[in-house]
């Protein structure tokens, strides 16, 4: 491949195609076209996990890019992380880009991120010779 980049053109296109699809469908079954969103998303997640789980893949900093043509650049993969992006669209669109934040949203973001965090530097663990290895 002479553009490393061109692969994420093809996903691109088509995860267009298919949101497109599912939001001309929104406007008039929005139940069905969230049952169909909702399907692509645990279908692309089980999929990312199967094949993570099916070639014992082990993130670590030796090679990242271990299972790159396995796991990163199939639309399969790729189709859950693109559909959230749409989710959040539709929610702005349909709020006028004025959607209100409780205290109880907002503490909700601080744990999360707590956590994102913590899980973060827990990811040391699995790099060799760092400082955080338990035995």
């Amino acid at each position: 491949m002479c553009m490393l980049w061109s692969w994420y053109l093809a996903d691109d296109t088509q995860f267009y195609i298919i949101g497109a699809i599912i939001l001309i469908i929104a406007v008039r079954h929005f139940n069905f076209a969230a049952g169909v969103l909702t399907i692509f998303m645990v279908s692309s997640w089980a999929t990312t996990a199967y094949i993570a789980f099916s070639n014992n893949h082990m993130p670590n900093a030796d090679d990242p890019f271990a299972l790159f043509d396995k796991i990163y650049d199939k639309p399969w993969t790729r189709l859950g992380p693109y559909l959230v992006g749409m989710c959040l669209g539709w929610i702005l669109f349909k709020t006028n880009c004025k959607i209100k934040m409780s205290k109880i949203f907002d503490d909700v973001i601080l744990g999360t991120s707590c956590i994102i965090v913590c899980a973060g530097f827990s990811n040391f663990t699995f790099f060799r010779g760092s400082c955080c290895h338990y035995a």
